[in-house]
């Protein structure tokens, strides 16, 4: 049943109540293919007596990535109980220290280290702990261990905001320098791009202002060479970060692309579509309107269908659009919008709302005049849609061809 709270009350106050029947102890040899994967979710979730518990069932399956999720979480009697029995002879797994780093075990990275200096590990080490903002571990990986980081240890460190990382990387590795790790760390270009992606503003000044346009603060002028590139303004649309996108602006050159806008619209965030509309002159593209019904953000659509009226004429079918994905389609009232403002669909929009089961979108556009084919009724056959079929059935006798 999934009660793991239940199995190990019963393990800690009535062990003797815990047993396998016979018929299970039978199947035993089929079901130890999967016994390690139980095993490392327990020592993932720490439930420690059922790892007991399954190693005491299954012994000599106990797999090394256990050690490896106890490291993770910090438990330590769990880290010492695997290395003195079940992976005695093994050791913990090579994601060991990756695991440690990214839970900030510093204390477990130290021990892990002198007990198995043999251990090889991955450049995923220092690059999890910058993710997690993990500063201390980052510099212990940096002084002690020689697997090193690249680029991602920047990047990841400006999407989750982490200051205090980037700082210090920029100021212990070179600008162009590939030689620490074989591979460069600190890149401005993508800093700021994921930086502005993820809405970290203050991430986003700080590298203008002391690796790329801005006024350097270091001694090392050479750093001030490089900028960033139009992603930048076009992912911090994407994600609605106004305040990037104002700062990109009005303090750099690169810009942004039509995909700004139409990201923008795809997300719903109008905000940000206004302050593009004001002060960029890009544009978006004719899909932009058919982005915004789709994902039902029928306030962008009415701004879209005022402030644009020419452009959005020419868009090509939105009500398709509205129900091309069951997922995100298939909204009503902006499809209802679209039609009583003459937007245009074909027999697809009908045929997908048939498929997709939408039965008050498929009596809709049968009511609007929309027309439909042959795969209407298959479909929605096929999605066990009886109600469809039905409707279709009294209602479209000679659906249109294609």
């Amino acid at each position: 049943s999934g009660r793991v709270d239940l199995l190990e009350w019963l393990l800690t106050n009535r062990p003797e109540a815990v047993h396998l029947d016979e018929e299970t102890r039978k199947a035993m040899p089929q079901m130890k293919s999967k016994v390690p994967d139980a095993m490392m979710k327990a020592a993932e979730y720490g439930h420690f007596l059922l790892l007991k518990y399954l190693v005491g069932q299954a012994p000599g399956v106990c797999p090394p990535k256990c050690m490896d999720w106890a490291l993770r979480i910090g438990h330590w009697p769990m880290v010492e109980w695997l290395a003195q029995g079940p992976c005695r002879e093994s050791g913990p797994g090579r994601e060991a220290v990756e695991f440690a780093a990214a839970g900030g075990q510093l204390a477990l990275l130290e021990w892990v280290s002198l007990r198995y200096p043999a251990l090889q590990a991955t450049k995923g080490g220092m690059n999890w702990a910058a993710n997690f903002g993990h500063f201390q571990v980052v510099e212990w990986l940096h002084c002690c261990r020689k697997e090193g980081a690249d680029s991602s240890l920047t990047g990841l460190a400006c999407r989750q905001g982490h200051l205090d990382i980037v700082e210090w990387a920029c100021k212990t590795f070179p600008l162009h320098d590939t030689s620490s790790y074989g591979s460069r760390i600190v890149c401005p270009r993508d800093m700021i791009n994921w930086s502005a992606r993820y809405g970290q503003l203050h991430v986003v000044e700080w590298v203008h202002f002391n690796l790329t346009d801005g006024q350097p603060h270091f001694e090392d002028t050479s750093r001030n060479l490089e900028g960033a590139t139009k992603d930048a303004m076009d992912w911090a649309a994407m994600n609605g970060h106004l305040d990037c996108i104002k700062f990109l602006h009005f303090n750099r050159q690169e810009g942004c692309t039509t995909s700004a806008f139409d990201m923008a619209c795809m997300g719903g965030h109008l905000h940000v579509l206004e302050f593009l509309h004001e002060y960029r002159s890009e544009g978006g593209t004719q899909d932009c309107l058919g982005w915004a019904a789709m994902n039902a953000h029928l306030g962008v659509v009415e701004w879209l269908h005022r402030v644009r009226p020419h452009h959005e004429a020419q868009t090509l079918r939105p009500i398709d659009n509205c129900v091309r994905e069951k997922k995100r389609g298939g909204h009503l009232p902006t499809i209802e919008w679209l039609v009583r403002h003459n937007y245009r669909g074909s027999t697809d929009a009908m045929d997908w709302a048939a498929s997709h089961g939408w039965l008050d979108v498929v009596e809709f556009l049968h009511q609007s005049g929309f027309k439909c084919t042959y795969a209407a009724m298959d479909k929605a056959a096929g999605a066990g849609a009886l109600d469809i079929v039905e409707f279709l059935h009294w209602n479209r006798m000679k659906p249109d061809s294609p």
